[in-house]
Parts: C-alpha cells; structure tokens; sequence
C-alpha cells in the first residue's frame, strides 16, 4: 500500500520523506490550517504494525518534553495505520550542516546541551531513541530544538540490561558523533553501521588534540564518544554512561568561562 491515504479533516499536500515501511506527509490541518506531519505505515504485517501502535505509545508518553513532537492524533484510514504530529519548526541539522549555518561555538554548544537534556528526559522516561542524527534534529531561528523520528525507539521495559547500555548507549554516542561533526563543520559518520568503529576512533584523536577547544567541551565529547553502543564498544571504563552528564560538562564550562 504505497498511496496517500484520505484522513478526515487533514489535507496531504507533498510527501517530505519515504521509508522502507513507512511515508511521512506534510500536511494542513483543514479548521486550524496548521501544518502537521503525518506518517503513514506502508507495511501490512502484524510485526509492522506492532511496532508502529509502539511508536504511538512512546510519543504520547513523551509530551511533556518540549523538544520532542507533539502528537495530534492517530488513527486508521482504510488499513494503513498513521499518526498525525505538529510540523517540526526551523530545519533539520543535516541542512545546516551542509550550508555551513553552524559556525559559532556558543550555537554549537546551545545545540548540543539542548540534545543532551531531550535524551536524558527520554531516558527518564524509561525510552531510548536509538536513531539520532543530523537528520532527525530540527533547529528554529530561536535556537530551539526538536528531535523527531521515533520509528526505532524502544522502551525501557522491552530489553534485558545489556541492551538497554547498549541502546541507550548509542545516544549517548550520536550525541557525540553530532557535536563532531557540528566542530568540523561537516558530515563524517555513517549513522547506525559497523564502520562507526573506525570513523570514531579517527575523529576522536584528531579532535581531542585540538588546541582552540575549551577543556571541558573536549572532556564532555570525549565521554559521549566513548559510550557504549549496539555498534561500539566503548573506548573507556566510564560505567553507565547518561545523556544529562553531557549538559552538566557544557554547564561546566558556562561557569568557568564565567569565573575568568
């Protein structure tokens, strides 16, 4: 099932992106005239369906975080399962990143603090979001920050603790991989594939030996590089690793630059 389907009270004007088991829309809502997301699952199997009723779920549990999307509704049209969300503000980081619109530290450090508190509030909230990456990070001219696609996040619940480390690991990790690149001003990683191994090992010395970057920003990229994942296994003991200790490194910083 691959067309567009009729959900009442919703306009769908373009498709913004198509997947393997899914489309997105961008669409209108018909009385509010607000622009909304809308996915569409293109897959007929009860595995596919399972996991879409799950990304539902996770997205209603997380609508007390401001930087994750808000979801409107849900529904079925015909037997294409969909669920509608409001428009992500700004553009995605990939964008950004290739038109070189992050080239100010302060903006850079604004960016990742506010990823690293979105991931930690998820992960208070018992969900792991398993796919961040320049693409799934939408940025406004306020510097406000929304982290969409939730197609392979997972609960808490549903693993056993060596995947939870694991899964929630690697947000940790992409936390890092888009401080990188957002320092060198271009893309380097090819996100969720073995070769992450070798591209973080080689980014990560060259990074840590730069002179212009402030200690303790070098010290929080290095943690968040060095987390384990379900493609790395990490480069130090660090233990447990946590999104929120990210933030706490850059608000670290904010006070010594403060200080001096």
């Amino acid at each position: 099932m691959t067309e567009a389907p009729a959900i009442e009270g919703l306009a769908l004007e373009s498709l913004a992106a198509s997947r393997t088991l899914s489309r997105v829309y961008k669409g209108r809502h018909l009385d509010t005239g607000d622009v909304v997301a809308v996915k569409v699952l293109t897959a007929d199997t009860a595995k596919s369906r399972r996991y879409f009723e799950q990304e539902i779920l996770i997205l209603r549990r997380l609508q007390a975080i401001a930087t994750t999307p808000r979801l409107l509704g849900s529904g079925c049209a015909g037997r294409q399962l969909y669920h509608v969300c409001g428009w992500a503000r700004g553009y995605p980081l990939s964008m950004m990143l290739d038109r070189h619109l992050c080239d100010d530290l302060d903006q850079i450090v604004s960016i990742i603090r506010s990823l690293s508190l979105c991931l930690e509030r998820m992960h208070e909230n018992g969900i792991c979001h398993r796919d961040v990456s320049p693409e799934h990070i939408y940025v406004d001219d306020q510097g406000s920050l929304t982290l969409i696609d939730y197609g392979m996040a997972s609960p808490f619940r549903s693993l056993d603790p060596l995947q939870i480390e694991r899964f929630a690991g690697y947000d940790t990790l992409a936390i890092g991989m888009v401080f990188s690149e957002l320092l060198l001003g271009r893309r380097i990683f090819s996100y969720r594939k073995p070769a992450l191994t070798y591209e973080i090992a080689a980014v990560s010395e060259s990074l840590q030996d730069t002179a212009l970057l402030p200690p303790q920003l070098r010290r929080a990229l290095h943690y968040a590089l060095g987390a384990p994942s379900e493609f790395c296994h990490s480069t130090s003991a660090l233990g447990r690793v946590r999104p929120g200790h990210v933030a706490g490194m850059l608000d670290q910083t904010r006070i010594e630059d403060t200080a001096v």
